[in-house]
């Protein structure tokens, strides 16, 4: 319910290749390039409940309509464009919010049609539990997944806003950042005023030890997290891993 599918719209979706002519979006992975390569103590990770599930709870484009384009927008609009932009400032194909910006597609904003949907699954999960759980978040990420498929612009704008708001939270103690959560090597106050158990607020998610590179990072001597390896590798073959080992695998 409230996604348009624009796949048959043939300067949109180029049906052969099964790809859209707009260009991407994804989620954020930022990793602070002059602090990597050593291990942190005292480090916080504040973890946002449902990022993307929040961004749906906000206003999204009306794609019933036919954009306007390659124009100012006016209030109450939602546009799109290619650009750079955050701090990895990486090109993407970003929804813009700020009335008076230029953008190449342009629609009327309208409340979002995803509300109950959201609202409903996020209380259930509060009350679920393991396997239950479980498969709410899934069922909330797989609505995502499939907007995805279906209407770039509304993925576009959940994505756009879910990384906009944790880009302006990036500082210079800011170690490694994805589109739900900042690892800082210092406490963070700021965002310590936004915990709570509401969609889209925070909960410090770790405490202690951080050691990252542009390949994964690792907390506490934990099984590391990094791209390309599942944790039940490192579990297997790296048990109770030390300093020394963890960073040899860094390197390699």
């Amino acid at each position: 319910k409230g996604v348009v599918d624009l796949t048959g719209n043939k300067e949109l979706y180029d049906s052969l290749y099964g790809r859209w002519n707009l260009g991407a979006i994804s989620g954020l992975i930022y990793f602070n390039q002059k602090l990597s390569g050593k291990r942190y103590e005292h480090c916080y990770c504040y973890d946002r409940r449902s990022a993307y599930s929040a961004a749906m709870l906000e206003p999204i484009p009306n794609t019933n309509v036919t954009p306007r384009k390659n124009d100012y927008l006016k209030k109450g609009e939602i546009g799109f464009r290619q650009m750079e932009h955050g701090i990895n400032n990486e090109n993407n194909f970003y929804a813009i919010f700020e009335e008076g910006a230029l953008a190449e597609y342009i629609f009327p904003a309208i409340e979002s049609p995803f509300k109950h949907f959201v609202e409903f699954y996020y209380k259930k999960r509060a009350k679920a539990k393991g396997v239950e759980a479980d498969k709410i978040k899934q069922t909330l990420n797989y609505a995502v997944g499939y907007i995805r498929r279906k209407n770039p612009f509304i993925h576009s704008c959940i994505l756009s806003r879910a990384r906009y708001f944790i880009d302006s939270l990036i500082d210079e103690n800011t170690l490694y950042s994805n589109t739900d959560s900042i690892v800082s090597r210092v406490q963070r106050p700021d965002i310590e005023k936004l915990v709570g158990t509401e969609i889209g607020q925070f909960k410090i998610e770790h405490k202690g030890s951080f050691a990252f590179n542009g390949s994964g990072y690792q907390w506490n001597y934990e099984s590391p997290s990094i791209r390309g390896r599942s944790k039940e590798w490192f579990k297997n073959a790296y048990n109770a891993m030390g300093d020394k080992k963890f960073n040899t695998i860094y390197k390699s």
